[in-house]
């Protein structure tokens, strides 16, 4: 597999070693949005 150039505008960093996000009162998040994603070379398509 080719790798992709990379456009330096941050890091990527997977869900599982991400902090845990906390809400004021340490109350948790209670939904989660999936979305989709997609990969190819920044600024080479439209996309």
């Amino acid at each position: 597999m080719t790798s992709l150039p990379h456009h330096g505008r941050y890091d990527y960093l997977p869900i599982v070693g991400r902090s845990d996000y906390s809400l004021p009162e340490g109350r948790r998040l209670a939904i989660y949005l999936g979305v989709n994603h997609e990969i190819f070379a920044f600024g080479e398509t439209s996309g």
